[in-house]
Order: C-alpha cells, then sequence, then structure tokens
C-alpha cells in the first residue's frame, strides 16, 4: 500500500512540474526556477486525496497570486492515463488531487500479487526493541 502511496505522490509531482512547464511556455506564468515543493496526504478527506503547495511556494519566485498560480496548474494539468479523475484549487492556493479507480484497481492487484506478504516491513531489521 505505501508504494502506492508514493507512486501517487510522484505522479502528482510529475502533473504540476509539466502542468508548471507548461504555462511558462505559454506565457502564462513567468520563466523562474520552481521552489521544492510537498505533496501530502490531507487530513481533511474533503480536501482531496493527495494536496500540493506548489502554488503556494512558487508565488515569491513567480511575482504572482498563488491562486492564480494553482488555477494556472490546474488548467495545464493533463490527468488522462494518472491515477487520478479531478483536480482543483482550495484555499490560498492548494491544488488537491482525487483518486481515479485506476488507483484503487492497481492497490488491489498489489495486495493480491504479495498474498501473504502483504503487511510486512522491514522496520527494525530483526533488532529487539
Amino acid at each position: 500500500m505505501n508504494d502506492m502511496i508514493e507512486k501517487a505522490k510522484k505522479e502528482v509531482r510529475e502533473i504540476v512540474l509539466k502542468a508548471l512547464g507548461d504555462a511558462v511556455a505559454d506565457g502564462v506564468l513567468p520563466a523562474e526556477p520552481i521552489p521544492d515543493f510537498t505533496v501530502e496526504i490531507p487530513k481533511d478527506t474533503a480536501h482531496g486525496d493527495f494536496s500540493c503547495n506548489a502554488a503556494l511556494v512558487s508565488a515569491k519566485a513567480f511575482k504572482s497570486n498563488p491562486r492564480a498560480i494553482a488555477t494556472a496548474i490546474s488548467e495545464k494539468a493533463i490527468l488522462d492515463g494518472t491515477m487520478f479523475d479531478k483536480i482543483e484549487v482550495a484555499g490560498p492556493g492548494f491544488i488537491n488531487f482525487f483518486v481515479s479507480g485506476k488507483w484503487f484497481s492497481e492497490t488491489i492487484e498489489k495486495v493480491i500479487s504479495l498474498g501473504a506478504d502483504y503487511g510486512k516491513v522491514e522496520l527494525g531489521k530483526g533488532k529487539k526493541v
């Protein structure tokens, strides 16, 4: 399961970076270095399955309102073929992603393929606590 979460976070990052690149190429946003941003699972599920603060941390670099940056990202984001079926802008500029059935299907396939090994971790590496 954790692999699927990390895979989804990586995919959010890729979607956002591509959308930012497209927005810069189209002149919607200025060509500036993109600060590091986080992708996380929101505490409130109403805020999506994954949330990204790229617009908030880019506001200073782009000299623009974070919500306007988030809107540009969401308009340029391509979700076809990804694990997501919906993206929305919330609050001051958070970008929320909602997983599609594809994510759930891949997660179930992973659980089935691992069989009895599902849930095993390397935590502690055999050391006594």
